[in-house]
């Protein structure tokens, strides 16, 4: 088998857990992360406030915007692995979830806003796997 390059995309301009660092220090075997080197650890102290902020003003004037992105590089990749977001991208692509409130980018405790157009992006031939951290998170997308 050969080597799979693949493009770690996160919603944000740094990792939000120090998981994704351990990830791209030991991949899996066969697995090449192409952006490592520009991927901007999860250090600044003031980070979380700062996501807090921006999350509540795009909530107010856009509730139901879905935390999708697209991935946009001159580097070649096999498959994009999306970091708690979902992908635009019309190559392959998996998603790990930590709860279902990710699809969106702020996430409204009130139902699932715009459930139809993140249900027509999970379901995109594209997309290869949600890959949700627990039990609960799964139940979460299910629903």
């Amino acid at each position: 088998m050969k080597q799979i390059k693949v493009y770690l995309q996160f919603p944000w301009k740094f990792s939000v857990h120090f998981y994704y660092k351990y990830l791209i220090q030991n991949p899996p075997k066969k697995i090449k992360y192409i952006n490592a080197k520009k991927i901007i650890p999860y250090t600044f102290p003031f980070s979380d406030i700062i996501k807090k902020i921006v999350r509540k003003g795009i909530g107010f004037f856009f509730p139901s915007l879905p935390n999708a992105h697209l991935t946009r590089t001159k580097e070649e990749f096999d498959l994009i692995h999306c970091a708690h977001c979902l992908s635009l991208n019309k190559k392959p692509w998996v998603a790990d979830i930590e709860w279902v409130g990710q699809f969106w980018v702020a996430w409204k405790e009130k139902g699932y806003p715009n459930k139809k157009y993140v249900k027509k992006i999970v379901n995109s031939p594209y997309c290869k796997k949600i890959l949700a951290w627990t039990e609960w998170a799964k139940k979460g997308i299910l629903k």
